[in-house]
C-alpha cells in the first residue's frame, strides 16, 4: 500500500471510531506513522522490557525466527569487500544510518599469507577491560573483539586493518507529498512521496501492524484482524 491508501484507511477508522477528532493532515499523519513504525521496529528487534526470569528471550527478537528476519531484511546494509570499513588505531566510525549490528568480521593481514577474516565478538566495557588486562585472555588475531562507544566502535587487536559489517539501518521517516491542482485542491503526489530508501520498507502485513500501533496511540482499541479487514476492503474498492 502507498501512503495515500494507508492515510485513507487510518482516517476512515478515526472518523468511524472518534468522529469528533478531525482527519489527520499529511504532516501529522507522517509524524504519527513514523512513531508507530519505530515502536514496531523496536518490537521486532526485541523489547528489553520483555526479558523476564525464566524467559531468556523476548517474544520477538531479530533472527530468532526466519519470519522476523524476513520482516527486517529490507533494513539490512552490508559493508564488505570494496565497501569494508577501514580501521585506524583500533577504531572505526559508525556507518551512515547504523542502528543495530547483525554481524562483524575482522580482516587481518598475515605477512606472506594474505588477508584472513575472523568473526568478531562484541563485548561489554567490563569484559573489554578484563580481557585487555589478562595475558591469557587478551584478544588476538584468532579471537578479535569489538566494543561500542558513543561515536565509534573500538576493536582489538590493532592488527585488524578493516572490518566487514552487516547492520540494520534506521527506518526512514515517511514523506507524504502533495501537489496543488489547477482548481486549488491538494492532491497526493506519488512521485514525491516515499517510505523507505528503496521502495517500501515494510510489506503489507507489517504495514497493517504499524497502522494498528498508530491507532492504539490515538486511543482506538480494536483487533489487528479488524484493521486488516478494513484495509483489504479499501484496497478492493480502490479507495
Amino acid at each position: 500500500m502507498n501512503l495515500l491508501q494507508i492515510s485513507n484507511i487510518v482516517n476512515f477508522i478515526i472518523g468511524d471510531r472518534l468522529p469528533d477528532i478531525p482527519s489527520l493532515t499529511p504532516a501529522k499523519f507522517c509524524d504519527l506513522l513514523h512513531i508507530a513504525q519505530l515502536k514496531h521496529y523496536k518490537r521486532k528487534l526485541g523489547l528489553p522490557e520483555e526479558y523476564q526470569p525464566g524467559m531468556p528471550l523476548p517474544r520477538q527478537a531479530f533472527d530468532i525466527t526466519q519470519k522476523i528476519t524476513e520482516d527486517l531484511r529490507r533494513f539490512k546494509v552490508i559493508k564488505d569487500g570494496p565497501s569494508a570499513i577501514p580501521v585506524v588505531g583500533g577504531r572505526f566510525n559508525y556507518p551512515a544510518g547504523y542502528y543495530y549490528p547483525s554481524s562483524l568480521v575482522a580482516f587481518i593481514e598475515y605477512p606472506g599469507e594474505g588477508t584472513r577474516s575472523k568473526v568478531i565478538e562484541i563485548v561489554t566495557d567490563k569484559r573489554w577491560d578484563e580481557m585487555q588486562g589478562n595475558w591469557v585472555d587478551r584478544p588476538n588475531d584468532e579471537y578479535p573483539i569489538a566494543n561500542s562507544q558513543a561515536t565509534f566502535i573500538r576493536v582489538a587487536p590493532e592488527t585488524i586493518i578493516r572490518v566487514g559489517m552487516v547492520y540494520l539501518r534506521q527506518p526512514s521517516k515517511p514523506v507524504y507529498s502533495v501537489t496543488i491542482s489547477p482548481n486549488g485542491v491538494n492532491q497526493y503526489n506519488p512521485a514525491g512521496s516515499s517510505w523507505g530508501i528503496s521502495g517500501d520498507d515494510w510489506d503489507e502485513v507489517n504495514q497493517v501492524d504499524i497502522m494498528y500501533v498508530l491507532l492504539s496511540d490515538l486511543g482506538i482499541t480494536m483487533q489487528r484482524q479488524d484493521v486488516f479487514q478494513i484495509a483489504e476492503k479499501h484496497k478492493q474498492q480502490g479507495i
